[in-house]
């Protein structure tokens, strides 16, 4: 059974993640005495002040979209102690189909008491720090079939150069689905945007959560009189709006007109927007302008 402090940790990164307001699914585990114990004993000298066990706690988040991996890792290198010297961030090769890792390393909070699930003599091998593993949904499968059935079986993989090469091609049409899927709804919300369908448009653009406001449908119609607003608006980057979601002030709900809020704050520079905005929105801003004056 995970630690209360454990289970605040998890609570701290979903948190972290749910602000985005992207799709996610989040798994966990943390080491037991008798799972460190193992790990120690079956690598006999592997541990120590040179190299120490980073995953005493594992996160692994599964992201529906391949987009979301920057967005997600930015947000977190934000909330906690990023340990970029012990991360594994593969690039790509565009030569080569393999799974490509994106494991961060962060500095557990400092009231995070970890000594609780260790033996005394293993204390100077544990290093006060937690994994994160990002990964996209479609791939999550194919990672546990890897690590269960090749990585801890390697010896039914020698010599099976054939049988290697068809698993790894799994995964690459796994990722070639991923680019279709971000391809699909870029087309989606071309048409939309096309047909003048704005609310299908940002929903497809944009890809997260969203909530119905009292705003919506005056923000909308707003804009349906205004092409060139339009326009600016369907080219507005999607990364560049999960950067904005995600410093938003007094985590306010994410709406079609508090996305376009956002957008107005950041670079529309609308007035008839900026005015239809909700008066505690509109201090925010006039709080955030009146410090970067300063």
């Amino acid at each position: 059974m995970e630690s209360s402090q454990t289970i605040d940790l998890i609570k701290s990164v979903e948190r972290c993640i749910s602000n985005l307001g992207i799709m996610y699914r989040i798994f966990y585990r943390e080491k037991t005495k008798e799972s460190l114990t193992k790990k120690i004993t079956s690598n006999p000298g592997k541990y120590g002040d040179q190299k120490k066990i980073q995953d005493l706690i594992g996160i692994r988040i599964a992201l529906y979209f391949i987009d979301d991996i920057t967005a997600v890792r930015e947000a977190l290198e934000k909330r906690f102690t990023y340990v970029a010297s012990d991360s594994q961030i593969d690039e790509l090769d565009s030569e080569v189909f393999k799974a490509v890792r994106c494991n961060l390393i962060f500095k557990l909070p400092e009231s995070f008491d970890f000594t609780t699930a260790l033996e005394a003599e293993h204390l100077n091998l544990i290093d006060n720090t937690f994994e994160v593993q990002l990964r996209t949904i479609l791939s999550e499968g194919w990672h546990e079939i890897d690590h269960d059935l090749r990585y801890k079986c390697k010896d039914d993989w020698i010599g099976l150069d054939r049988e290697n090469r068809a698993f790894n091609g799994v995964y690459a049409t796994l990722e070639t689905s991923e680019w279709t899927l971000l391809k699909l709804f870029e087309e989606l919300a071309y048409t939309h945007y096309k047909e003048k369908n704005l609310k299908a448009m940002l929903n497809n653009k944009f890809r997260v959560r969203l909530r119905s406001s009292p705003l919506d449908d005056s923000v909308l119609l707003y804009i349906s009189e205004k092409p060139e607003l339009i326009k600016r608006i369907y080219r507005y980057s999607r990364t560049r709006m999960l950067q904005c979601i995600s410093a938003r002030p007094y985590m306010m709900p994410l709406s079609i007109a508090n996305l376009v809020f956002l957008m107005n704050l950041d670079s529309l520079n609308d007035s008839a927007i900026h005015e239809m905005m909700p008066p505690k929105f509109k201090s925010w801003w006039d709080s955030a302008e009146q410090q970067s004056a300063q």
